[in-house]
């Protein structure tokens, strides 16, 4: 940690460029991890990455990223908070506390972090954020399930859809031939059907995915509600043929 650090601020643009234009490490001044790789760093950069130096030093830089270490394995938390030397003094929780307290912490820091990026009246300076699934679930496991479970919404739509569209079909004006209430029930046995079979796959251990959420309830429901209209159908078919075969019989008898 020797050497001084260049103070950034009360410096002029071209100070500053002119500092970004050499070597970046973090903050240990590369003690851990030596020097950074500027593609991680700057971008949108004029010159181009390789070819700023401190005599040709850079003049634009569009996005800057900054990466910090959180060191967020559970049992080092867990390890970490029992310390006597912490501040309140030492803390027993457990594994799964100090993963739920990860998760927590990284999904808050992403809103903060990440708050107001996308509204173009929010300042010149945007900020995103994006935490690793390391420890606990970061930004593309958050991303990924909170795309899975958004179905939920047009899968109810769906099924009304479904019911609605079934009940029409099978309508009639002559209460024999209407099928309306076996239809009604029929979806109701797929609905649960689809219900059923996705919560035995969690038991066994299949977890739900992206492909599963937004494939298997359109596809299952579909074919399960088309299968509901040939068996009804085979045996109005059915009932018929036999009516019409007892009616031979009992004329020719």
């Amino acid at each position: 940690m020797g050497g001084e650090r260049s103070p950034y601020t009360g410096q002029s643009d071209a100070d500053i460029l002119g500092n970004a234009s050499t070597e970046l490490y973090f903050v240990d001044e590369g003690a851990s991890v030596g020097v950074i790789d500027r593609n991680l760093l700057i971008g949108d950069v004029y010159p181009s990455v390789g070819d700023y130096n401190k005599t040709n030093p850079l003049t634009k830089v569009g996005v800057i990223q900054q990466l910090y270490a959180a060191l967020g394995v559970p049992e080092d938390i867990v390890a970490r908070v029992q310390n006597c030397n912490r501040p309140g003094g030492p803390t027993n929780i457990t594994a799964d506390d100090a993963a739920e307290i990860l998760k927590q912490m990284k999904a808050k820091f992403d809103e903060v972090w990440s708050k107001g990026w996308d509204d173009d009246a929010d300042g010149e300076v945007q900020f995103v954020s994006f935490s690793d699934d390391v420890g606990a679930i970061g930004t593309t496991g958050a991303f990924l399930r909170e795309i899975t479970l958004s179905n939920g919404l047009l899968t109810a739509i769906s099924i009304i859809v479904i019911a609605a569209f079934s009940v029409f079909l099978m309508f009639s004006v002559n209460p024999v031939e209407s099928k309306v209430l076996l239809t009604l029930v029929g979806v109701g046995l797929v609905i649960l059907s689809y219900f059923a079979a996705l919560a035995f796959s969690i038991i066994i251990g299949i977890k739900v995915n992206v492909a599963t959420a937004w494939t298997l309830p359109f596809i299952l429901l579909g074919l399960g509600v088309g299968i509901l209209f040939i068996v009804p159908l085979s045996a109005r078919y059915a009932t018929n043929s036999i009516l019409c075969s007892l009616i031979l019989n009992s004329h020719f008898a």
